[in-house]
């Protein structure tokens, strides 16, 4: 055990991993495969105490940071390399409490943690799509999903944030305490320190209508023509995910000998009326299910599982037209064999309820999020599907629109082209206010305002709270 181990486990609750360790590797993995980091140590916290230790720790040695609370950020910014690694997945805690109608969370809790405590008392909490991922980087970066257009984004429903900052003290944040770290939590990130806790409001939630329909390409154009033409008509309860994509099943591999296909998935919240059948395309290859949400949120889980190697390019539209459709569909004929993808959610509804200055979350005036994806296993790949991803976002999301910054992080974005001028300054207030040292330095990096008329800390990102 080195130096910066001992030293840590004499004061320690939880366990310090060294490279001295059997499970060293697994420690330091995080979900995107292509990234393999060796960090000084990993503290496996098992409470706020040992949060605290470990930062303090890291400053009093002069150890840079890094934060994983799922690992699922697609730059694999959660573990660094020559860094200490505070790692949450021992804080997975999900307790809802009937009295106030909210779920109280630990900073390393996955939403099927989340999932099955809202389901098991008749509730959900509106989180993602694979339930694999962090609550804490999804909740922080805003938190679309199928329950979005319905009930909101995932940090819409947040009411309270417990946070350890770069001195290692505790801070409780809520719109009537901590109001302005409260504002940025909530879509900028893990930037202000580690979150250790969430609180969320919840509503009932019954049994979800999912559906899935399958096109081909060369019916696409048609079929993404009808979708625009109906969708100012979608009732919120209705969520649409369209892909181009190679599709076999959600629980099998994609064959990248497979030809391109134009996939709807549709989700209602609760039992649909018959309207759903006007609003989308017609088809003999749909299947539709009432089922449980949870399994809505497991069933891409194996698709997106650990150790794949994965490239993303999202972006944000405001419109979308026949120029569009076209721009996507040929981005979709030139993909290269492999499990390539093109993927737009649907936005509006009741994310646009909340005014969009009252969180720092910066896409509620988009019309669809877009996001450009593939995953793959051979490192010989790499250049060949990642070269796509880059010219296919290219041609079809204009420049200067934003992007969802969760998919953010396998290029390092244009800040003031994801979060807009003003909000950029906002949290780089917060940012010197809470972390003024720079201490904490995730994939979408924000630099503290300058402090007295001094710079701001060097930009090189190191870690990420995901």
């Amino acid at each position: 055990m080195n130096a910066l181990a001992t030293l840590l486990q004499s004061r320690f609750e939880g366990r310090v991993v060294t490279a001295e360790d059997a499970d060293y590797r697994s420690s330091a993995a995080v979900w995107n495969g292509m990234f393999e980091k060796h960090p000084a140590a990993v503290v496996r916290c098992a409470s706020v105490t040992d949060v605290s230790i470990a930062i303090r720790v890291a400053r009093d040695q002069g150890v840079p940071l890094s934060v994983r609370g799922g690992g699922h950020q697609i730059s694999g910014a959660a573990v660094a390399d020559d860094a200490l690694v505070i790692d949450l997945s021992g804080m997975r805690t999900c307790s809802y409490r009937p009295a106030t109608g909210r779920v109280v969370v630990g900073g390393g809790a996955l939403l099927g943690d989340l999932d099955r405590e809202c389901a098991r008392n008749g509730v959900a909490v509106p989180a993602g799509m694979v339930s694999h991922t962090g609550v804490a980087g999804l909740t922080l970066g805003g938190g679309i999903g199928w329950l979005c257009r319905s009930r909101g984004l995932t940090c819409d429903s947040l009411t309270r944030v417990t946070m350890v900052d770069h001195l290692g003290e505790v801070v409780t944040a809520s719109e009537s305490d901590h109001p302005d770290l409260f504002w940025a939590v909530r879509g900028g990130g893990g930037n202000f320190g580690v979150v250790t806790g969430f609180e969320f409001d919840t509503a009932p939630l019954g049994l979800v209508t999912y559906g899935m329909q399958v096109h081909d390409l060369r019916d696409a154009a048609t079929v993404l023509a009808h979708l625009e033409d109906t969708r100012e008509h979608w009732p919120r309860e209705l969520q649409v995910l369209v892909r181009l994509q190679r599709f076999v099943g959600h629980d099998v591999e994609p064959d990248p000998r497979s030809p391109m296909v134009l996939t709807i998935e549709w989700l209602w919240d609760g039992t649909p009326a018959e309207q759903v059948r006007n609003l989308l395309p017609r088809t003999d290859r749909e299947t539709v299910s009432v089922r449980r949400f949870t399994s809505v949120q497991a069933q891409q889980d194996h698709r997106f599982g650990h150790g794949r190697r994965y490239y993303m390019k999202p972006g944000y539209l405001r419109d979308f037209g026949p120029a569009s459709a076209a721009s996507l569909i040929e981005a979709a004929r030139s993909a290269p064999p492999g499990d390539a993808q093109l993927e737009i959610l649907q936005l509006g509804g009741a994310i646009c309820d909340v005014p969009t200055e009252q969180t720092a979350f910066p896409g509620r005036d988009a019309v669809m999020a877009i996001n450009v994806q593939a995953g793959w296993e051979d490192r010989s790949d790499d250049e060949q599907l990642v070269g796509w991803a880059r010219a296919a976002h290219a041609s079809v999301v204009p420049g200067g629109t934003g992007a969802y910054a969760n998919f953010a992080g396998s290029d390092r974005p244009d800040l003031a082209a994801v979060f807009g001028e003003e909000t950029l300054s906002r949290l780089r207030e917060v940012k010197a206010t809470y972390d003024p040292q720079d201490v904490f330095r995730p994939a979408i990096h924000i630099e503290p305002a300058a402090v007295h008329g001094a710079p701001a800390a060097d930009s090189e990102p190191k870690g990420a709270l995901l």
